[in-house]
């Protein structure tokens, strides 16, 4: 189950960050930890991709590009309790060394 600190970390870039109810609140409830910072650090590697391609790649893209380009794989390296996706997202993009979407 999701902390609380988990939940604002995910929400306070959201769309519907400062607003009293979030659509996905009883989606990401019931998520862990470990799920949900891997499901915002795709989503921010979706972001940075869609930017770069100048239109939205879509999820299938993004979740293929994070598990086909090594993200996936140094997530699960870099991952431990308490890291703010921002603090992930930096550690994948350090352990990758080169210049990633993240």
């Amino acid at each position: 189950m999701a902390t609380k600190e988990t939940m604002e970390d995910v929400r306070s870039t959201c769309e519907c960050a400062g607003i009293k109810y979030c659509p996905y609140q009883k989606l990401i409830e019931g998520m862990a930890d470990r799920v949900m910072q891997q499901c915002k650090c795709i989503d921010v590697l979706k972001q940075q991709a869609s930017k770069l391609a100048g239109k939205d790649i879509g999820w299938d893209k993004a979740c293929e590009l994070w598990a086909e380009e090594g993200y996936a794989k140094a997530f699960a390296e870099v991952w431990a309790e308490g890291l703010t996706h921002r603090q992930l997202c930096k550690a994948i993009k350090a352990k990758l060394k080169e210049d990633v979407c993240l």
